[in-house]
């Protein structure tokens, strides 16, 4: 009885842990870095090499490799006609409008920690005309950093950081008043 109460506990506290340990998205596109992270728990790496798409990452300090696609071949007839019924079923759905809702809501819940892009236009007079909105934007958001080059490169670092949680919650809304729609 008492070892049940204390495996109990102890998954419980596991599973408040997660859901309240910060989720952080790392995306980096000049050093081709790509990662989501769950502190203590997981952290998972994304890549594209020879033409597979791998995930890499640990759990609980356990590696383990995904290979999970092959490049994408020529499209059969019986593809598109899959995408063509998707498509139709996807139209037909009444609730589509509300899940679009959601989902915006569900993307308001992410926090931007850091932002910052490098490009050029590679248009001279159009890259002079973008600094005066470039410096008012970088002056009024903290966590941005906008910068325009005139050597052709281009590239951005964002930092995204949410909870499990606070999606959770935006998942059981939706779920809630999806089934008050039925009713």
């Amino acid at each position: 009885m008492v070892i049940t109460l204390v495996v109990f506990l102890f998954i419980f506290l596991v599973l408040l842990f997660v859901l309240f340990t910060p989720l952080i998205v790392n995306i980096n596109t000049e050093d081709k870095l790509y990662d989501v992270r769950l502190k203590g728990v997981l952290r998972l790496y994304f890549s594209f090499e020879g033409g597979v798409f791998q995930v890499k990452g640990t759990m609980f300090l356990i590696p383990f490799t995904i290979r999970a696609f092959k490049a994408a071949r020529k499209e059969d007839k019986k593809s598109k006609r899959g995408l063509k019924n998707f498509y139709d079923k996807l139209a037909g759905l009444k609730t589509a409008p509300m899940l679009l809702r959601y989902i915006f809501k569900g993307l308001k819940t992410f926090n931007i920690r850091y932002f910052r892009v490098n490009f050029d236009t590679d248009d001279f007079v159009r890259n002079a005309q973008l600094v005066p909105y470039i410096t008012y934007l970088n002056t009024r958001y903290e966590n941005m950093n906008l910068s325009i080059n005139f050597t052709g490169e281009s590239f951005a670092i964002m930092m995204i950081q949410n909870r499990i949680y606070k999606l959770l919650i935006v998942a059981v809304k939706y779920l809630i008043n999806k089934h008050k729609r039925k009713k």
